[in-house]
């Protein structure tokens, strides 16, 4: 079976019609509760060390979970600078 290439588009969420915006923004607000949420309950059962920040990624109805030393965005994988030639 061939696999169908995916060919992903970056939206403004400022540039949707209004009644999108809203769903897009309490899907958001949703989300960062439920991190919080996860995050509190993973620490207080013992999970999770106190010192660590919870990533998250999702597909489907599946969670992954990691436990990160710096916030997402905040230094990490994601900041590293490399040397050019």
């Amino acid at each position: 079976m061939a696999r169908e290439e995916l060919k992903w588009q970056n939206i403004d969420a400022d540039d949707l019609p209004a009644a999108v915006k809203k769903s897009f923004d309490a899907m958001v607000e949703a989300e960062a509760t439920f991190k919080t949420d996860l995050e509190k309950l993973l620490k207080a059962e013992g999970h999770m060390p106190e010192d660590k920040f919870l990533v998250m990624s999702r597909k489907g109805k599946r969670l992954g979970v990691a436990f990160a030393s710096t916030p997402r965005g905040e230094g990490g994988a994601g900041s590293l600078k490399f040397k050019t030639k």
